[in-house]
């Protein structure tokens, strides 16, 4: 899946079209823990394979979001598109992918790793511009993200760390063959550990942190 999670990433107010290949390297890619052993049941992994064949061109099996670094009344620090996908969503999304191609896929297609209980976190910052072409901040690089839960005073609580996260490089070119490479990260947690209620996904760079929100209302988009 880590090709949707980059076409998804690289699509989020960027300024210019990607270079064809923009695959994460293996080289850079750090494991942080072990992954967990239990699976989506398999009534899971049926009823997320039917909801792709039937939403086979939605666009909604994931959760998408931005970490704006930006507060009151600025816009010159950067942004980061957010992609995050749980087994569920990972599984429709591959259905629906399949059933748009006429490719058959059934339960028996699923495999362990698409129905693990983790979850993919593609982080990659968005090239805004200002009206005269500019960019609207330097270029930022991703060195890690963390997730924290939100408590009822609206304190974060202890960080939850990646088992596994990697580079995830994107170079940019405009009309006039200029390029700009940008670095984010693919993550990957143990959903297992995540925390009930709101999710703060916490991007960190060198300058700040910036944090985008996954509501508990949209909890169900990672599961």
């Amino acid at each position: 899946m880590k090709t949707a999670i980059l076409m998804t990433l690289l699509g989020l107010g960027t300024i210019a079209r990607p270079s064809a290949s923009q695959s994460p390297p293996a080289s850079g890619s750090r494991d942080t823990a072990a992954a967990p052993a239990a699976i989506l049941p398999d009534s899971d992994v049926t009823r997320a394979v039917a909801l792709g064949r039937e939403k086979k061109n939605a666009q909604a099996f994931w959760y998408q979001g931005k970490a704006n670094c930006n507060g009151f009344m600025q816009d010159f620090l950067p942004v980061y598109g957010v992609w995050a996908q749980g087994p569920f969503s990972r599984i429709a999304a591959a259905s629906a992918e399949a059933t748009r191609k006429y490719v058959p896929f059934g339960p028996s297609d699923v495999s362990p790793q698409m129905r693990a209980p983790t979850l993919e976190v593609g982080v990659q910052q968005a090239l805004l511009q200002w009206p005269d072409g500019t960019l609207k901040s330097e270029v930022v690089t991703v060195d890690h993200v963390i997730i924290r839960g939100v408590d009822d005073n609206g304190d974060l609580g202890p960080p939850v760390q990646p088992t596994h996260i990697e580079p995830l490089p994107a170079t940019w070119s405009n009309m006039m063959g200029g390029k700009i490479e940008t670095k984010g990260v693919l993550a990957t947690f143990d959903l297992l550990a995540l925390p009930a209620g709101e999710l703060k996904i916490v991007v960190i760079t060198a300058p700040r942190e910036c944090r985008a929100t996954i509501r508990e209302k949209d909890r169900a988009k990672i599961q």
